[in-house]
């Protein structure tokens, strides 16, 4: 797991975010995208990117933009990091996004 900066852009509704979430990265590709509420965006959402030059962008299922730069090792969030930097949640596609693993809930 590693932390990363993941910008988001949605072309249908002009929305543009920023977020430091947890990726996963498998043979120097981006395979998944961890959201702190529990959701993730994976490569059933796009085509792993390889991201072994420390960023990687791609276009999702949805038609959404993505560019990821990776900072480090996992990334520790606390209830307050999660809220300030989650706060533009309400404004994504949250069929894409928040996908829920069933076999957790």
């Amino acid at each position: 797991m590693y932390c990363a900066t993941v910008e988001y852009y949605n072309p249908n509704t002009g929305t543009n975010s920023s977020y430091t979430l947890n990726i996963e990265i498998e043979n120097d590709n981006l395979v998944t995208i961890h959201w702190p509420n529990g959701g993730w965006l994976d490569e059933s959402h796009f085509i792993s990117e390889d991201i072994s030059s420390g960023s990687c962008s791609f276009t999702s299922d949805k038609g959404n933009e993505y560019n990821v730069t990776i900072l480090g090792q996992n990334c520790q969030f606390t209830d307050r990091s999660i809220s300030e930097d989650f706060s533009g949640e309400d404004e994504m596609d949250i069929d894409e996004e928040e996908e829920v693993d069933e076999e957790t809930e």
